[in-house]
């Protein structure tokens, strides 16, 4: 009997993919060239550790708000200086 797993977590996908391709152009935005495996994971890790570093604690409630982009040009929506995350109390 292996060792091995049969399946894959959907969250575990992008990482494997970064580790083993990350040059590899992971997905076309219009004109730009494309985003590689390793950019896409990049700025997923600094967009989710973003509230974190933000003082966000497991059971706070927040709220995301994106500001004015174009999403189909914009290469990177979630950068730091276009998302704020707002802290409140849980209903």
């Amino acid at each position: 009997m292996s060792d091995e797993k049969d399946w894959v977590a959907v969250t575990d996908l992008l990482p494997a993919r970064a580790e083993r391709f990350p040059d590899r152009v992971a997905m076309n935005v219009n004109a730009t060239g494309g985003i590689t495996y390793w950019e896409w994971q990049r700025r997923v890790n600094r967009t989710a550790n973003g509230p974190l570093r933000a003082g966000v604690r497991r059971g706070d409630a927040i709220a995301l708000l994106f500001g004015g982009m174009d999403w189909s040009t914009t290469p990177s929506p979630a950068s730091p200086s276009s998302v704020r995350c707002l802290r409140g109390s849980p209903a």
